[in-house]
């Protein structure tokens, strides 16, 4: 539970982050798309910043994220809705065994691999971009996670700041950074 009150006050950083999105997504997209594009990445950059403060996502900003990406995918909605819910379900799956595997080996804190804020943000990541892309975006950030854990042996990591650089690197220059060289 968070103790402290939110601050729901924009800083000047990210006021003008904002300004800049929308210039790139309205020269990049047509004008309904980059509004909505826009609108996805305030509720995507405030659950970066909330996750990585207090290592908790918001209701509210989970859904905006989750419907927002309905509205900005180019796929047909059945099968967005089918690939956000693969993986939401695969991310799901992955955390219940991670929590299998440390009760069978007793260990005394069970901690799960991603938060269960983060399950819905990557179904929307998964509703958005295409299979291959989405997985690569989470390889990267864990793969980028995992080296930076290693360095700073924090016990737990919020796991947003680190998927939000590599989705944001594919939508601004459209590589797969894990998959770049296959």
């Amino acid at each position: 539970m968070i103790k402290e009150e939110p601050q729901n006050k924009f800083t000047k950083i990210e006021i003008s982050l904002y300004v800049i999105s929308a210039l790139y997504f309205t020269l990049h997209f047509p004008l309904l798309k980059a509004m909505i594009m826009l609108v996805f990445s305030i509720f995507f950059a405030r659950a970066t910043i909330w996750d990585y403060k207090h290592q908790v996502i918001p209701l509210h900003l989970v859904i905006g994220i989750f419907f927002t990406a309905l509205l900005f995918t180019n796929k047909e909605i059945k099968e967005a809705i089918t690939d956000g819910l693969i993986f939401i379900g695969a991310c799901f799956i992955l955390n219940q065994l991670t929590e299998l595997y440390q009760d069978l080996m007793n260990y005394e804190e069970s901690n799960t691999l991603i938060g269960e804020g983060d399950i819905p943000i990557i179904g929307a990541i998964g509703i958005i971009l295409e299979v291959k892309v989405a997985i690569s975006c989470i390889v990267t950030a864990i793969i980028i996670m995992i080296i930076l854990n290693f360095f700073y042996k924090k016990k737990e990591l919020a796991f947003l700041p680190f998927l939000a650089p590599s989705f944001i690197f594919y939508l601004i220059f459209k590589k797969e950074f894990v998959f770049l060289f296959i």
